[in-house]
């Protein structure tokens, strides 16, 4: 049943603030969606390795200390030879043990359609039975429009489904999900 629709006066929002359990404080919340939005070549995949390796290891994202932290599932759609060397240069250059880091990344992915979310969630279930660890708390894909390449990304319609998608992979793990 969808919910009826509600006007709601800052007055009442400042009477009974709305609760939200962050990730990353004021930024990730614990559950839900975030997208880092930027130009080509901004900077938004080393971002998201720094926000994930800080989810990862408890380490203070840009002065905010992660409120939840575990393994983090990096989707590398695009260029994921880069990713795993910008990883590797990360871990080196932030004194970080690359073999102690719950982060993983998995390449190949197309979640075009729904059976493909079945085997992206097999494929990180596996993984982290394998390493003995949690559940991944976050999961990125990166990129939107290289995981779900059959998307018209013009289409409301075709980007409301591959959002499902993502959504469905988050909620199976109960992680959040930052895109870029």
């Amino acid at each position: 049943k969808k919910a009826a629709m509600r006007l709601c006066w800052m007055a009442e929002i400042e009477a009974n603030p709305p609760i939200c359990n962050w990730m990353i404080s004021d930024l990730i919340p614990r559950q839900g969606t975030v997208a880092i939005v930027a130009r080509s070549n901004a900077g938004k995949s080393l971002m998201s390795i720094h926000a994930g390796s800080c989810v990862a290891t408890g380490r203070a994202f840009f002065g905010r200390n992660p409120a939840v932290t575990g393994p983090v599932i990096y989707v590398a759609s695009e260029s994921p030879t880069s990713i795993k060397s910008r990883l590797r240069a990360y871990c080196q250059h932030h004194a970080l043990d690359p073999l102690k880091l719950p982060m993983a990344v998995v390449d190949g992915v197309n979640l075009s359609n729904d059976s493909t979310v079945v085997e992206l969630c097999q494929v990180i279930e596996a993984g982290i039975q394998g390493a003995a660890l949690p559940a991944p708390v976050l999961i990125i894909f990166d990129t939107l429009r290289r995981t779900t390449p059959d998307a018209d990304e013009n289409s409301s319609t075709e980007m409301d489904k591959a959002l499902q998608r993502l959504q469905a992979v988050a909620e199976h793990f109960d992680a959040a999900v930052l895109l870029t």
